[in-house]
């Protein structure tokens, strides 16, 4: 099957990383693993959403989630701008950004989520922004990348660039 990771995952690194993200998560307290087992769901069923703006919806909501597993873990206020959010979590994990795609999602966020319009159309419907059809996989790309750095696992793949489409090297985080 084909990958929808956009990660070229060397044999000798799957194992070392499942171990050591299973040991972060051992390490949890149960409230903020049973939270990180819903994110790694959510992350992966958003995937198969059929529609443009549902897949960005969920996979917004593994955004969200990770913001608020990261600023429990690390004893943070939860009460910060969406917006803020985008620049919090790719600053805390050294992900790279991009200000003018990260204010792009956050506008198509705040469209979808407080007027049901979806890149300036109606869901469902031809978007009015032409770009939107990347709007969940950029999203999904940068989850990809938080996701594994916020288990500690750190490397190439964490810090490349996650609105860029191919495949990039995950390599064994040291």
């Amino acid at each position: 099957s084909q990958s929808t990771l956009g990660a070229s995952i060397p044999a000798n690194v799957h194992g070392h990383f499942v171990e050591r993200a299973y040991d972060w998560w051992r390490a949890l307290p149960n409230e903020h693993r049973i939270r990180s087992i819903n994110l790694f769901h959510a992350y992966n069923r958003a995937a198969s959403a059929e529609w443009d703006w549902d897949m960005f919806t969920q996979q917004y909501i593994v955004f969200d989630g990770l913001y608020r597993l990261h600023a429990e873990i690390i004893g943070m206020k939860k009460d910060v701008g969406h917006r803020k959010r985008f620049d919090l979590l790719t600053t805390a994990y050294d992900v790279p950004t991009d200000t003018k795609i990260v204010d792009l999602l956050y506008k198509a966020r705040n469209d979808l989520f407080h007027e049901a319009i979806w890149a300036g159309s109606m869901m469902g419907y031809a978007p009015a922004a032409p770009d939107s059809v990347q709007y969940p996989r950029h999203l999904r790309r940068l989850n990809s990348r938080l996701l594994c750095a916020i288990t500690g696992y750190r490397n190439t793949f964490t810090r490349s660039v996650w609105w860029a489409m191919g495949s990039f090297n995950f390599s064994r985080a040291v």
